[in-house]
């Protein structure tokens, strides 16, 4: 997936803002935030020029670096893109971070698991869905915070805000390296930019609380008490605001149509990320640039959703290895994981950044041993697209290759149940549970199920 690309976070802070009640205790302070984000709101040219960009990032430089913890150690150069050029950079990142070779296979496995329809492009999916919703990107390959020429004016100070924490990640903590072949794991891909954009998505937050003058307000304990209110159920048993209010919101600013798994993969780092950077920083205060998640970085987005994971640095998923075998004549095309985020969409078909948990990347003990969501127990799992090694480079017709998922759960009672949901939403080809594992096969490429089941057995 593209790196580091901006989607308007500013909105979640807006809407959570936006939709505060008028019986809140503190309603003298949530009058003020509200005057100051309806100034901010309230009309404004549809364009920047670079003087702006410029001046903004002077402007907004000493903020992001007093929130993040981090300080620029070199000056942060700065582009402007339009709209047209931004595509073509998306486009490029695309082709370079899924090659045809790995797009294609991935493309079919996608197909096979029910993420997207048949007559549907990967890659024009992705383009179409990125280029709408970025306002800018930080660009670790040449160094510069790029925006977009067409940033509405309400945007801008957001947009910029967000990227400079990019900026001072790169400074600090070497983003080239850092990535370094997380793309090669769709998952893994998931948690490395849950930190990245949580991390910038958390600051920018605070700095334009902190940059609306604000900062003692957010301490009055009357407005935290309004806050969490919105939190508590109301007279008919439901919360004022559900957690998910703000992604439901970006959500309903993507492209109709996207699909559920991009919807869940775009939302994810910057809803769930931010949430867990959040918690972090709330346990942890003495690591304001949050080092020990960029030295020892979550692998898996199970991690972000459930902080104790990360937390115990013991967690190592299952079916982590590149399978040892596969059937006599075939190859494979591409491997990844699903992992606790796609898995939950898999089960479900619902597109959701906290995979069905409305309080996912809670850092309290009793609550993680306590809280059950479908797939909360996911332990790795594997997906494979093998094809005959005679076929020729780009065939992935329906039944040219086979599509085969192997999962670990908490036990066998939960893999049951994710083998009898898969069963009904998705009918495939064949499907067993062994204990806590589950070998699944999509497609089997014209060779014999059996044979693939006593493959798939021996994957670790």
């Amino acid at each position: 997936m593209p790196a580091n690309m901006s989607i308007r976070p500013f909105w979640a802070l807006a809407a959570l803002l936006a939709l505060l009640p008028p019986s809140a205790t503190a309603q003298e302070g949530v009058d003020e935030i509200l005057e100051e984000l309806q100034g901010m709101l309230a009309g404004g040219s549809t364009s920047i020029d670079q003087a702006t960009v410029d001046a903004l990032v002077a402007r907004e430089l000493p903020g992001v670096e007093q929130a993040s913890g981090m300080t620029a150690k070199r000056p942060i150069k700065t582009r402007l893109i339009s709209r047209e050029g931004a595509l073509e950079h998306i486009e490029s990142l695309i082709s370079e971070q899924l090659p045809p070779e790995r797009l294609l296979p991935m493309e079919h496995a996608w197909k096979a698991l029910g993420f997207l329809p048949p007559e549907a492009s990967l890659a024009d999916a992705v383009a179409n869905l990125y280029a709408g919703q970025a306002g800018g990107f930080y660009d670790p390959k040449t160094s510069e915070l790029v925006l977009l020429s067409d940033m509405p004016a309400m945007l801008q100070a957001p947009v910029v805000r967000h990227e400079l924490v990019h900026a001072l990640q790169d400074q600090t903590y070497d983003l080239k390296a850092w990535l370094g072949d997380a793309g090669e794991d769709e998952d893994r891909a998931a948690a490395v930019q849950a930190v990245l954009e949580g991390h910038a998505t958390e600051v920018m937050n605070r700095a334009t609380v902190s940059g609306l003058g604000l900062d003692e307000l957010m301490k009055d304990p009357d407005l935290a008490v309004a806050l969490e209110g919105l939190f508590e159920p109301g007279d008919g048993g439901a919360p004022m605001l559900d957690a998910s209010s703000s992604a439901s919101l970006m959500a309903a600013m993507l492209p109709a149509g996207t699909p559920p798994p991009l919807i869940a993969q775009l939302l994810f780092p910057y809803v769930t990320g931010a949430t867990f950077v959040s918690g972090y920083l709330a346990k942890y205060p003495q690591d304001p640039s949050c080092e020990a998640l960029y030295r020892r970085p979550p692998g898996t987005s199970a991690e972000i959703l459930r902080p104790g994971l990360w937390e115990s640095g013991t967690f190592e998923p299952d079916f982590d290895t590149t399978p040892g075998t596969v059937l006599p004549g075939f190859e494979i095309t591409y491997e990844s994981r699903l992992g606790r985020l796609l898995a939950w969409i898999l089960l479900t078909g619902q597109a959701d950044a906290n995979a069905g948990d409305r309080d996912s990347a809670q850092w309290d003990r009793q609550y993680r041993d306590t809280t059950v969501t479908v797939g909360s127990g996911w332990r790795g799992d594997r997906v494979v697209v093998a094809r005959p090694s005679h076929f020729l480079s780009g065939t992935y017709a329906p039944g040219s290759a086979a599509v085969l998922w192997a999962s670990s759960w908490r036990d066998a009672t939960e893999a049951m149940t994710v083998a009898e949901l898969l069963t009904e939403r998705l009918q495939p080809t064949a499907i067993e549970a062994r204990g806590a594992r589950i070998h699944v096969i999509f497609d089997a490429g014209g060779a014999s199920p059996e044979h693939w089941m006593t493959s798939i057995r021996q994957w670790k």
